[in-house]
């Protein structure tokens, strides 16, 4: 007795189930080719169809003018096919006057001619005027204090009542332009240094400018009498009022021999 396994009775071989696979993919895409094809969309009729008439009397209208321009088609004017929907235009209307009067020339006398037109009356004399009164001029004052001879500086604002340590030297000034004065405002320790100098208003020369500037940062107040105040500040001004003269004459070159 043989105790061997048998192969089942109901096992397939390669070509059943090769047949069996390619059956069921031909079935599967009939069925894809079936289900998708959609039915045509029903056309929708149109709720208002159109309708071309021709005009009965075709063959007459060819005639007119309007037919026959191409350009009554192309441009939309009171002249072509539209002319109808257009509005109305009053056109107005200018009659001239007509002038009826003869035309009438100016008479003039032939013996007048060549004559000097006549004298134009004289004009009346003016009224007497009484004997005029002399005219004295007026008294004019004039200053009898002497002239700038030196430059000058005034000191302004709360340092005008704080004396100097020393004088300033200020030097006059070659021009032929008149100067204005130069003013410098300065802020002052209460011991009398200054710590910062600016300058205001300019005279017209720069030298002169810049020596106010120069001298308002060297100048030296009187200390405070407290000595409490040696931080206290103070502003104020120097005005410098330039003296100036006239420039020297340049020497005479003497002539080429």
């Amino acid at each position: 007795m043989s105790l061997e396994p048998q192969a089942p009775t109901w096992a397939w071989s390669r070509r059943r189930w090769g047949g069996t696979v390619g059956a069921l993919f031909a079935v599967q895409v009939a069925l894809i080719f079936l289900f998708s094809r959609q039915p045509p969309e029903p056309a929708l009729a149109p709720a208002h169809p159109g309708r071309v008439l021709l005009a009965p009397t075709l063959a007459s209208a060819a005639a007119d003018a309007w037919m026959t321009d191409p350009a009554q088609f192309a441009l939309a004017s009171p002249d072509g096919f539209s002319g109808r929907v257009w509005r109305e235009r009053t056109v107005l209307r200018v009659e001239p006057r007509l002038w009826t009067e003869p035309p009438r020339w100016l008479a003039r006398d032939l013996n007048e001619l060549g004559r000097l037109p006549a004298a134009l009356p004289l004009a009346p004399a003016p009224p007497a005027v009484a004997e005029a009164v002399p005219v004295v001029p007026a008294a004019v004052s004039i200053p009898t204090g002497r002239l700038q001879t030196r430059s000058l500086v005034r000191v302004e604002g709360d340092l005008a009542s704080r004396p100097l340590a020393r004088p300033l030297e200020l030097p006059s000034w070659e021009t032929t332009d008149v100067l204005q004065p130069s003013t410098v405002q300065v802020l002052v320790r209460g011991d009398g240094s200054v710590v910062s100098a600016t300058l205001l208003t300019r005279s017209g020369l720069p030298a002169a400018d810049q020596r106010a500037l120069d001298l308002a940062r060297a100048a030296r107040f009187a200390p405070l009498a407290s000595p409490a105040d040696a931080q206290r500040f103070q502003w104020g001004q120097f005005v410098f009022v330039w003296h100036a003269l006239e420039p020297a004459p340049a020497p005479a070159t003497p002539p080429p021999s």
